[in-house]
């Protein structure tokens, strides 16, 4: 029987920041920069990638006012040379009044580039304090929309989920149901289940979380066995946060309770998934001495057939890699989401400073250094 609350393999001492091996051919660029005084946008934050047709897609979220408040809007970019250079930001659709879209996810199915992100109202800013966060992200919904390739735009298709927000892309199972982890209203843990290959059609399922508090799910799949790993909001020792596990065996219709797991991790979104050679990976920041900062993000691996981690690597240091472009100040590296095309691995993710005012930045790295 599988122990959920190991994740990293004991055998390996986990690195510090200071001792894990950098990646030396990393590629930073910068997608989209902040800069307040061009357009006006403070918050930037949440960026998904996605290659479609042979062009990568990447949208997130921007604000003029504080961030998960009205007025938040997704933001869209495109690259036909393989992020070298990009367009000019194109707004997904305008929120309606009192409301804001948020950041979500791409994905293909029949032949057609869907996107999925969050909507809500309009919510106070900073968060109630306390542990819960009750009715954090009122009114909270999925809508979905398809690409219009011919005009260049993005087609409404309406809520698809009720009391969700994506946070990694959708995937379909070994049942033929597509899976995506994320959260729901209250900030805790969710999974949403499409109805086959409709993706107008999502059921929401609650992950149980024992007592913890764990938010922004990620997951990899493993047959009809899924993964799901936890960001860990309130940790039974508040000085040292690690990931939390919960793992279904029937494709995400029932899940075990959350633990936490021997993997450190800031409380931050983490990002995973199982690459072209098997090998699963979690991007996050996950040194030991991690002290709850996004100063490291990190990438670590497993091997092909295992559900343990046991190699880490560095992707980038904000300290010692700052972004080429933009005016935000360098103190983060957060929100981390990868594809792989090509034979190289593309990591976007937030470059900033609290609360969220980034530049969204692209590392790429050569697929065969991951492997070694």
């Amino acid at each position: 029987m599988e122990n959920n609350a190991i994740l990293w393999d004991p055998g390996v001492p986990l690195p510090s920041g200071e001792e894990i091996a950098p990646l030396a051919n990393v590629r930073v660029s910068t997608v989209k920069p902040y800069d307040p005084y061009v357009d006006g946008c403070q918050f930037h934050h949440g960026a998904a990638i996605y290659e479609y047709g042979g062009i990568l897609y990447v949208s997130y979220a921007v604000n003029k006012r504080k961030e998960n408040t009205a007025g938040e809007t997704v933001l869209v970019q495109t690259s036909t040379d393989r992020g070298a250079t990009w367009s000019a930001p194109q707004v997904m659709a305008p929120p309606p009044a009192g409301t804001g879209y948020s950041h979500g996810e791409f994905v293909a199915q029949g032949g057609t580039l869907w996107a999925l992100h969050a909507q809500f109202g309009d919510n106070p800013f900073p968060p109630p304090p306390g542990r819960t966060f009750y009715n954090r992200f009122r009114g909270l919904r999925t809508c979905a929309w398809t690409l219009d390739e011919a005009a260049g735009r993005w087609q409404p298709h309406g809520v698809v989920a009720d009391n969700f927000w994506p946070y990694r892309v959708p995937e379909r199972m070994a049942n033929g149901n597509w899976i995506t982890t994320g959260m729901n209203k209250d900030f805790l843990a969710a999974i949403a289940i499409s109805d086959g290959d409709d993706l107008r059609r999502w059921r929401v399922i609650h992950t149980p979380l024992g007592g913890l508090m764990g938010n922004e799910a990620t997951c990899w799949i493993a047959g009809s066995r899924v993964y799901q790993v936890i960001r860990n909001q309130a940790p039974w020792n508040p000085h040292v946060t690690y990931a939390m596990l919960s793992v279904s065996d029937d494709c995400g219709e029932t899940w075990s309770t959350a633990v936490e797991t021997n993997l450190p991790m800031t409380i931050s979104k983490p990002y995973c998934g199982v690459l072209s050679t098997g090998h699963i990976y979690l991007v996050g920041n996950c040194v030991y001495d991690h002290g709850n900062r996004r100063r490291y993000l990190t990438i670590a691996l497993g091997e092909p057939g295992m559900r343990i981690f046991n190699r880490m690597y560095l992707l980038r240091d904000i300290e010692r890699t700052p972004s080429p472009r933009g005016r935000a100040d360098m103190a983060s590296l957060a929100y981390p989401h990868l594809i792989e095309s090509e034979g190289d691995v593309y990591v976007i993710h937030s470059a900033g400073s609290s609360p969220n005012i980034n530049n969204i930045d692209l590392a790429v790295v050569p697929l065969a250094e991951l492997l070694g």
